[in-house]
């Protein structure tokens, strides 16, 4: 079984800093029967600020 990206939509909202920590999620979700749809986000981890936010899209083939 193989996945191809299909689609990526970034949205950075502010630039991360030397020595920030950072909190960096990934949730999957079905996108019908033969792909998948990744939502990402980056954090800073002090203030839990928003830094980035992606969509992933991918299909089996």
């Amino acid at each position: 079984m193989l996945f191809m990206v299909v689609s990526i939509v970034v949205d950075y909202r502010r630039p991360a800093r030397l020595d920030d920590e950072l909190i960096i999620t990934c949730a999957p979700r079905a996108d019908g029967m033969v792909a998948i749809r990744f939502t990402q986000q980056v954090l800073r981890a002090k203030d839990h600020e928003p830094l980035a936010a992606a969509q992933v899209r991918v299909a089996c083939v």
